[in-house]
């Protein structure tokens, strides 16, 4: 008589199971995670391009929007759709500048074009100091042709064809760091300074903006960001902060060249009385700007 022992079969599905499902939830956890990440840095982008698009200095002088696209393009192509669309949409919104709106989108297409066909001859790509001046010029100095210049349109031209050269290489560090995987514990001035200066063009690109039609979000922005700068920081941030932001709102409208002096002084204030809590502060803050604003 043939006998046959299944013996003992261990029961581990349950288990298994178990370590299958906790493996799918935190895996999922893990690419929901990713994708929360994507969309904020998505976002910011966009609304970096947005404002800085908006940007201008006297309402005239708007060449911001075409050298961060091209930064853009050129240091962080994996960025260029939220880039690009915020671009666009602070373009179609915004009411500044001297010449045609239709000289961003044509400076964009001939950018691309003399960047490719300098590429293609000097097998290497041309700095973003020569190509953006070259754009500009290439597109302002036809309307000559048309009709004559007045000084003021001309100095309008060679200040775009100027800062064309000198932003370009302010930004690049702070474009090309952005990017790094690796935490950044101190940054580098050349970044510090890249960044200050998208920020200031980013509160310049708010002028004009306003929330229901009665309140303006420069004004609810630069405050708070010089308030929460200098409880954080203290008073030598505060007070740098109030200048640098009120230079910049000074730009687009002289009218706000005294508001640099109270929001120094009121981030000054904000500084000095961070020992003695949020309340103090912020009381001290907006009591400071309160009179001299």
């Amino acid at each position: 008589m043939l006998k046959s022992g299944l013996g003992k079969i261990p029961y581990h599905l349950s288990l298994q199971k178990r370590k299958i499902r906790l493996q799918n939830v935190s895996g999922a956890l893990k690419r929901q995670a990713a994708g929360a990440q994507f969309d904020v840095r998505t976002l910011l982008w966009f609304s970096a391009a947005f404002f800085i698009s908006r940007a201008s200095i006297m309402g005239e002088i708007t060449p911001f929007a075409l050298i961060l696209w091209s930064q853009a393009m050129r240091l962080r192509p994996e960025r260029k759709v939220p880039v690009t669309a915020g671009i666009f949409l602070g373009w179609v919104t915004s009411p500044a500048g001297l010449f045609p709106p239709w000289f961003l989108p044509a400076a964009m297409l001939l950018w691309t074009a003399v960047d490719f066909l300098l590429g293609k001859v000097f097998k290497r790509g041309a700095p973003l100091s020569f190509t953006l001046p070259l754009t500009i010029l290439m597109l302002r100095l036809p309307l000559l042709s048309a009709y004559y210049l007045t000084v003021y349109e001309a100095f309008v031209i060679g200040l775009e064809v100027a800062l064309a050269v000198l932003l370009p290489p302010l930004f690049q560090p702070f474009f090309e760091e952005i990017g790094l995987k690796k935490s950044i514990s101190r940054p580098s001035p050349e970044v510090i300074t890249g960044g200050i200066l998208l920020l200031s063009l980013v509160f310049l690109g708010m002028n004009g903006l306003s929330i229901m039609g009665y309140i303006d979000l420069i004004n609810i922005a630069c405050p708070l960001l010089i308030l929460a700068g200098a409880y954080i920081w203290g008073p030598i941030f505060g007070v740098m902060a109030g200048i640098i932001l009120g230079l910049c709102l000074s730009f687009s409208n002289p009218v706000m060249f005294p508001y640099a002096g109270a929001l120094g002084i009121a981030g000054l204030t904000a500084g000095l009385l961070r020992p003695y809590g949020r309340l103090w502060t912020a009381a001290g803050y907006f009591l400071t700007l309160r009179f001299l604003a």
